[in-house]
């Protein structure tokens, strides 16, 4: 349970490093938008691998279907709420593994790849939410 709560707090520590860092963030935001979707794409191969070792093909398939269909809305129409889909996602995916009873390292990877997907996702949230605001000032 802990392991999930140090997980979703790359949100919080990454909306907390971006307002040190406004400045950069305008000039960073393409490398923090490629560097969340590298953490995806890993993510998505831990969480794939574990499920096909321990012969849950069927979530497997499921987990892949709901990771491809997000990943196209979001680079079709740019739904920046599709982050939340992701992170939804991962907190379902890290229930199953703990109902299959997957080895403590494989959850420990999960955990940490989530915490720092969350990092540069925070950190665009948070330019984001302040970058409309200039904007309507």
């Amino acid at each position: 349970m802990w392991t999930l709560i140090i997980a979703l707090l790359g949100i919080v520590i990454g909306f907390i490093v971006s307002m040190f860092a406004f400045e950069e963030l305008e000039a960073g935001q393409k490398y923090f938008i490629w560097l969340k979707r590298l953490i995806l794409l890993l993510i998505f191969g831990c969480v794939n691998y574990q499920f096909l070792i321990t012969g849950h093909f069927l979530v497997t398939l499921l987990f892949t279907g709901l990771i491809v269909v997000l990943f196209t809305l979001e680079l079709r129409k740019q739904l920046f709420k599709v982050e939340y889909g992701y992170y939804v996602l991962f907190i379902l995916a890290y229930i199953q593994m703990k109902l299959f009873l997957v080895d403590v390292n494989y959850l420990l990877i999960l955990t940490s790849l989530v915490f720092l997907y969350g990092i540069p996702l925070g950190s665009l949230v948070h330019y984001r939410l302040f970058n409309k605001k200039s904007k309507n000032s």
